[in-house]
C-alpha cells in the first residue's frame, strides 16, 4: 500500500520508515522497498548533526521515488512496444498514430518525414528515449546538485537538480550565487516532480543522445541498466566541475549500483 508523506520532521520520517521495516537504503536482494513517497525533505533536515545519518536519510527518501518514476516510464515504454508490434503487423489505426505523435511531442522528437516512414522513425526513436533512468544516477545527481540536501534553495523549491528558468518572473531567486538576474531556480510541487523533470531531460534533450544509445544497447543486450556504466555520457547534465567523476564516486562509495540491480518497489 502506497503512503504519501507530506512535510514532516526528520524524527517523524524516521518513525514512518521504521514502522515499515525500512531501516537502511541497501536492502537484502529478496526484499522490496516500501512505497513511501516523501513530498519534501524534512523541515529540520539541515539540523541533523551526523553527516552519515543525513545522507542515509537522503538516499532512503529518494530510492522509492526513483523506483516509482521508473515504473511510470516503463509503463509508457510498454505502450510504445505494443504500438510498435501493431505497426509491424500492419494493424495501427488513427488513434494509435495519435498516441505515437503525442509521445513524440512529450519526448521532444521531430522528423519531417511523412507517412509510414515517419511512423517507423518515431517508434524507433521513442524506444530509445522512453526507458528507465537508473536510480543511482538520479540519486547521485541530486546529492551533488543540492549538497546532499543542504542547498539553501531546496526547501522552497524542491529542485533536486537545480533546474533553471531563464528570463522569467517565475521561480526562486538564487541567493549568494551571482549578480546576474536572468535566471531563477524552478520551483516544483514535490521532490518527485523534480526527479520526473530531470529524467525527461535525460530522455529527450539533444545533450544526451550517447547516453540513450548506450542504454538501448544495454537494454537489447539483456543487461541490467547500470548508472555506473552510463554516467560517462552525462557531462552536460550539470555545470559542476568533475560532475561525472564525483557521480562515479558516490555510486561506488554508497553501493548504489546494487540499487540499480536489485531494488524493487513493493506493490
Amino acid at each position: 500500500m502506497a503512503l504519501d508523506v507530506p512535510k514532516v520532521s526528520a524524527a517523524e520520517l524516521e518513525k514512518i520508515f521504521k514502522e515499515n521495516n525500512y531501516n537502511n537504503f541497501l536492502l537484502p536482494k529478496n526484499w522490496q522497498y516500501p512505497s513511501i513517497f516523501v513530498e519534501t525533505l524534512p523541515y529540520d533536515y539541515t539540523s541533523i548533526k551526523s553527516e552519515m545519518e543525513q545522507r542515509r536519510l537522503f538516499i532512503m527518501t529518494l530510492i522509492p521515488l526513483a523506483l516509482k518514476l521508473n515504473q511510470e516510464i516503463l509503463f509508457e515504454r510498454n505502450v510504445i512496444l505494443y504500438l510498435n508490434y501493431k505497426y509491424q503487423v500492419g494493424t495501427l489505426d488513427k488513434t494509435d498514430i495519435a498516441i505515437i505523435e503525442n509521445f513524440a511531442r512529450q519526448y521532444d522528437y521531430f522528423t519531417p518525414e511523412k507517412g509510414e516512414e515517419r511512423i517507423a522513425l518515431l517508434l524507433q526513436e521513442l524506444l530509445r528515449r522512453v526507458d528507465a533512468v537508473p536510480p543511482s544516477i538520479m540519486i547521485a545527481a541530486a546529492a551533488l546538485n543540492t549538497n546532499w540536501g543542504n542547498a539553501k534553495f531546496l526547501p522552497a523549491s524542491n529542485s533536486l537538480y537545480r533546474e533553471l528558468v531563464w528570463y522569467s518572473d517565475e521561480g526562486l531567486i538564487p541567493e549568494d550565487e551571482t549578480e546576474e538576474t536572468e535566471y531563477r531556480i524552478r520551483i516544483f510541487p514535490s521532490l518527485y516532480d523534480s526527479m520526473k523533470s530531470f529524467a525527461l531531460r535525460l530522455n529527450s534533450s539533444v545533450d544526451f543522445p550517447e547516453f540513450r544509445w548506450l542504454r538501448s544497447r544495454q537494454r537489447y543486450g539483456g543487461q541490467v541498466l547500470s548508472g555506473k556504466f552510463l554516467i560517462a555520457f552525462l557531462v552536460f547534465a550539470s555545470e559542476i566541475e568533475n560532475f561525472v567523476g564525483m557521480m562515479d564516486y558516490i555510486i561506488t562509495f554508497y553501493r548504489l549500483n546494487e540499487v540499480d540491480q536489485f531494488a524493487v518497489l513493493k506493490d
